[in-house]
């Protein structure tokens, strides 16, 4: 009985034994696993830190390259939003170099060609597509004043229409009426609004400058009217009536 006794609890031990033995195999593959994983992880971190490196390595070389450039750009943007500031018409009338129709302005690597000066009911394109196009009336009651243009930009890049030119009425001696700009379009169709509208680089655009003033501008022949235009921080006038 004591053998049997024996032999059971030497089976056991050998059993116990055994199945330890094979859990330490077992979790051995696990630990090897999860550190193959880190060492995996750890080496994309690095491909990662040296790709930003690489990146603002680049970055700044470029900048090196383009210094002259980017002064040279942000001097041009400066220019061209000096040109949508609004007019100071004392100091303009003082300063305005008078033009007549035909004169070509020369300033703020620009070249506006004045192309006509008139009283309109309506503005329409110099170039009509075939069927409807767009075109400015006026409202009942008022009167339009319409400086047809051509704009070619001097500049290395594109400059908006709208901030080619800016240009205000002074009627009578005091009362002023200022302009909006349209543009001719590409599309055929006739006139837009110059703020969505480009005039590329070596390029000529069209662009009409209309004044919104009531009738009584037209028919009031005592009454003077200049128009002053603005280019850069040169000043222009024409002498309407």
């Amino acid at each position: 009985m004591k053998k049997i006794v024996l032999i059971i609890l030497s089976l056991a031990v050998v059993v116990s034994l055994t199945s330890c033995g094979e859990n330490k195999k077992e979790e051995k593959p696990v630990v090897k696993k999860e550190e193959k994983k880190q060492e995996d992880e750890g080496k994309k971190q690095e491909e990662k830190v040296k790709e930003e490196k690489k990146k603002q390595e680049e970055k700044k070389q470029e900048e090196k390259k383009k210094p002259e450039k980017e002064n040279k750009k942000q001097e041009e943007k400066k220019n061209q939003k000096k040109n949508n500031s609004d007019i100071d018409l004392e100091q303009a009338m003082k300063n305005a170099t008078p033009i007549k129709v035909g004169d070509v302005i020369k300033a703020n690597n620009l070249e506006i060609t004045i192309n006509k000066i008139e009283f309109s009911r309506d503005v329409e394109p110099d170039k009509k597509g075939e069927g409807m196009y767009r075109h400015f009336p006026a409202d009942e009651g008022k009167v339009l004043i319409h400086i047809d243009t051509d704009a070619k930009n001097l500049q290395k890049e594109p400059i908006k229409c709208s901030r080619v030119m800016n240009a205000v009425v002074n009627y009578n001696n005091g009362t002023e009426f200022k302009a909006y700009a349209v543009a001719e379009d590409d599309d055929g169709l006739g006139l837009t609004y110059a703020n969505i509208r480009n005039v590329e680089p070596s390029k000529t655009r069209g662009i009409k400058y209309l004044f919104d003033c009531p009738e009584e501008v037209e028919k009031n022949k005592e009454a003077s009217l200049v128009i002053i235009f603005k280019v850069g921080e040169k000043f222009f006038s024409y002498k309407m009536k």
